[in-house]
Order: C-alpha cells, then structure tokens, then sequence
C-alpha cells in the first residue's frame, strides 16, 4: 500500500530513456541476469549472453533492458530471453555523483558506472557509454550507449 506521495524514483534500473533512436537484440541468459547488467556474448555467441566481469568489459555488446513482467530473483533466469540495449538511452547504476557529459566507465567492485578515469577496479567499457544526466549521489543515472564523441581506446 502505498502511503506517500511524489516520493518515485525518475526511472528504474535498466529503462529506456527516451523514444530516440536506439537498437534492442534478444538472447536468452546463459546464466541469471538482472536489468541494468553489461553483458557479454555467451558460449553461443550468436544466441547468449552473460554478465561481463574483470577483464572482460572491453568485450561488452551492451547492458540488459527492463522489461515489466512479474518480477523474479534474479530478474531474467537462466535461458529466458534477454532484450539487450547495444545502442541508445538506457537508466544505469551509479557508484557515486557523476556529471553530464562525461565518458562512463565501470567500478567493478561496486557492480555500477562512474565518471572516474580508468584505473585499478575502474574498467572502460567496449562501447562507448556518456553520461546524459548528473547524479548528486549514488543512485541511478542516463546513459548514452554508441555515443558518437566518444573512442575506445585498446588497453584503456
């Protein structure tokens, strides 16, 4: 029930922001997922995929959508089919405040993107993610996934 008012969060983890123009792909889990997760092709690439870990975010394709369907723990079981965002607008976890227009990378240890540079247990991720909105805290943030200002660089 609810008892208080005007108290919602601006989106949820994993939502697509906006209406502009994006690319979703489907795969199903090859292991449990959760929206909002940056994944990597799975053991059949054309077909799965699994979370991306310590040294293997240079391999992301993309970061799992929401999709509304009666929730679950983990959210996506094993097998279920997966949308992926590897191009567009997409509400992510945040370590900590970040700023618009900043290159997104991601802390590993606390499973969630931040505007901080690359360094030990702050990976680049393979395709190029900014920041769209600043967050004041830890919490969640828009990001841009394909961004066209932005390059990887290898070793990053």
């Amino acid at each position: 029930m609810q008892l208080k008012y005007g108290e919602m969060d601006v989106a949820l983890v994993g939502q697509i922001a906006d209406l502009s123009n994006k690319t979703i792909d489907s795969f199903a889990a090859e292991e449990a997922l959760d929206p909002g997760v940056l994944v990597i092709r799975g053991s059949n690439p054309a077909k799965q995929i699994k979370k991306a870990g310590t040294g293997t975010l240079k391999d992301v394709i993309g970061i799992t959508v929401h999709q509304h369907k009666e929730p679950d723990d983990p959210y996506y079981p094993v097998g279920y089919s997966v949308g992926v965002m590897t191009r567009g607008r997409i509400w992510v976890p945040v370590t900590k405040a970040v700023t618009a227009g900043k290159v997104a990378n991601y802390k590993i240890a606390d499973n969630g993107f931040t505007d901080e540079a690359v360094a030990s247990g702050i990976e680049a991720v393979g395709v190029s993610c900014v920041f769209l909105t600043s967050s004041a805290a830890a919490g969640i943030a828009e990001i841009e996934i394909g961004h066209a200002n932005v390059t990887i660089t290898a070793g990053a």
